[in-house]
């Protein structure tokens, strides 16, 4: 079988990967000339993220692991800690870990043509992949392109940027503001190394992200902190439809373009490698039509848009995610009680709350 790959990204590279390790001929396809940049993401991910994704080798790509973190529901105003006790998620080096893929991809026999913008275009009753004066005719496509390859989603803007601090924050904490500057999200700063070293980034649909991130770095950070580059790209917030695009005949989305991303936090590098497995799996069991990646993806974009309607409740105009917080922030427990929970489960994890939060509601009345 001869498959096409467009998009060099970590789901893209991954999936390059693992079908060329099964003795797959691949082919990625990507428009930028570097592996891994632009950088676009903080990198944060589950804890057992390197053994999800099958090579032990990766524990170098890991920068951080966290615990819990400091939590302020408007900038400038108190805040309030939390901690499991055990480690929950951790950073990685998102663009050492695309160039560590593309290693393996490439070892493996995939061939990866770098500065070729591609597009995936309809030929006849299949996919094509069009770049240049040059359309191929694959077996398989594989669209990794990343979020604005699908019209179907909800995006708004994040801007990160690399901070070096003029003190060391505590080492296992992430720190998360709300403001109503950034009310359709929040803005976080993640330290790693010795602690002085940070990314720190805020996402929104507002103008004003600039502005937002340097007052973000003051509540955290206090004023002599020093912005070494910044970086950012499109976060996925749910999808305008429920019904999932997973593609059709020869061509299959993966990652992003999926729609695999948590609409709470804007991550999908962890639901970007379980959709590779998934995918992977059927190519080898020689699937008809891929049926069985297909309706995985669409149980899974189903998962998400109940986490988008938790979304909603959250992060509305009339401010319902600060009253909750407040009273959640509170509430003794709450540590042990996201200890119990799956970060990558968002309304799993919010069920697991709702005891806690109304026995803190009837002992407030008491």
């Amino acid at each position: 079988m001869n498959i096409f790959v467009v998009g060099g990204g970590p789901s893209g590279l991954l999936a390059a990967a693992k079908l060329s390790e099964a003795g797959f001929k691949v082919t990625v396809i990507e428009e930028h000339s570097k592996v891994g940049f632009p950088e676009h993401c903080t990198g944060i991910v589950r804890e057992n993220f390197v053994n999800l994704v099958g090579y032990s080798d990766l524990k170098s790509i890991i920068l951080a692991k966290y615990t819990g973190g400091y939590v302020s529901l408007e900038l400038g105003n108190e805040i309030h800690h939390v901690d499991t006790g055990s480690i929950k998620a951790v950073m990685i080096d998102r663009p050492l870990y695309e160039r560590v893929l593309s290693d393996y991809a490439s070892c493996a026999g995939a061939q990866i043509i770098l500065g070729k913008p591609a597009k995936i275009v309809r030929a006849g009753d299949s996919y094509a992949v069009k770049f240049g004066d040059r359309i191929f005719k694959p077996d398989l496509i594989i669209g990794a392109r990343g979020p604005r390859a699908n019209p179907n989603l909800k995006v708004i803007t994040g801007l990160q940027a690399y901070v070096l601090s003029p003190k060391s924050l505590e080492q296992g904490s992430l720190y998360v503001a709300f403001s109503r500057f950034f009310a359709d999200f929040f803005g976080w700063v993640a330290p790693y190394g010795d602690g002085t070293l940070t990314k720190v980034g805020v996402a929104s649909a507002s103008k004003n992200l600039r502005w937002s991130l340097i007052r973000l770095g003051q509540t955290f950070l206090g004023a002599n902190y020093k912005v070494k580059t910044y970086f950012g790209g499109l976060v996925v917030v749910g999808a305008k439809e429920f019904i999932p695009n997973t593609g059709g005949s020869n061509y299959v989305p993966i990652g992003d373009e999926a729609g695999l991303v948590k609409p709470l936090t804007g991550g999908g590098l962890d639901l970007g490698v379980l959709g590779v497995k998934n995918l992977v799996e059927d190519v080898r069991l020689g699937g008809l039509g891929l049926e069985k990646y297909r309706m995985w993806l669409r149980k899974s974009r189903f998962r998400l848009f109940e986490a988008q309607i938790l979304r909603g409740i959250l992060f509305n105009p009339h401010g319902i995610n600060k009253i909750l917080l407040t009273r959640l922030l509170k509430t003794q427990g709450l540590g042990n009680s996201l200890k119990q929970a799956d970060f990558d489960d968002h309304v799993g994890a919010a069920l697991k709350l709702i005891p806690l939060y109304l026995r803190s509601s009837f002992e407030g009345f008491l």
